[in-house]
């Protein structure tokens, strides 16, 4: 130790003080766990392996045949022909973040009409229910006031 005072631990309030009196008396110096020596030691535990004769190997997923299979070469080959336009609406937030939903492309208009009726129109009305509560309510507290 030196003769001026040392932290002991940054994060600690507290300061190693030299004993002067330590100086010359045994068993002062820093203490320091005794290491004994274990016999019985054998390494580090790990658990035994055991034989299982059940064992096939490592586990694959079974294959089954698909009658219904088919690859296709030319993927959209007729539908991007009948296309004209494929609209998207994209909402971009104040914190950041983009949003858009209810994408749909299609040829038959009657599934089109289908989702927008069960999707689209029950979220629009929503929407502007509670647009109105929000403005009801703003005029409420400004009344308030």
């Amino acid at each position: 130790m030196s003769s001026s005072s040392t932290h002991s631990h940054a994060n600690t309030c507290c300061f190693r003080v030299q004993n002067p009196k330590c100086a010359s008396a045994p068993g002062c110096e820093k203490w320091q766990r005794p290491v004994i020596a274990n016999p019985a030691y054998k390494g580090k535990w790990s658990a035994p392996l055991i034989d299982n004769e059940a064992y096939i190997g490592e586990w694959a997923p079974r294959r089954i045949e698909n009658p219904n299979f088919f690859v296709d070469n030319e993927p959209g080959k007729d539908l991007v022909k009948s296309i004209g336009g494929v609209a998207v609406e994209v909402w971009v937030f104040k914190n950041g973040g983009i949003g858009f939903d209810n994408v749909l492309v299609a040829t038959d208009e009657d599934a089109a009409s289908l989702l927008a009726t069960t999707s689209f129109l029950v979220k629009a009305d929503r929407e502007r229910s509670s647009a109105a509560d929000r403005a009801r309510r703003e005029r409420h507290e400004q009344n308030l006031k």
